[in-house]
């Protein structure tokens, strides 16, 4: 006999959906700052600066291949988690 429980918010696929948000949000972000802020040197610094804040772990070591690969998959761990902790959140939300 299995008993199945049902959570109306399932903690793996908002893992999931919030890391791959994450993800590709800072791969846009990276590849905005290679294309349109090499120009401006304050615009850039404001960039590093907000990638730093946001982004736990972010050293601004420059761009390139292997910090956008790095920054990639920081990205999607801290969305896991995020995603996966705000289900489990509303989940136990949810039964109260």
């Amino acid at each position: 006999m299995s008993i199945i429980i049902f959570t109306p918010y399932p903690p793996l696929q908002w893992a999931h959906g919030f890391s791959r948000t994450f993800a590709v949000i800072f791969v846009l972000c990276m590849l905005y700052g290679y294309l349109f802020l090499q120009v401006d040197p304050i615009l850039n610094d404001l960039h590093i600066n907000s990638l730093r804040i946001f982004i736990f772990g972010w050293s601004g070591a420059g761009m390139n291949w292997l910090t956008l690969l790095l920054g990639t998959v920081i990205s999607y761990v801290w969305g896991f988690l995020f995603g996966g902790t705000l289900a489990f959140c509303m989940n136990h939300c949810q039964k109260n």
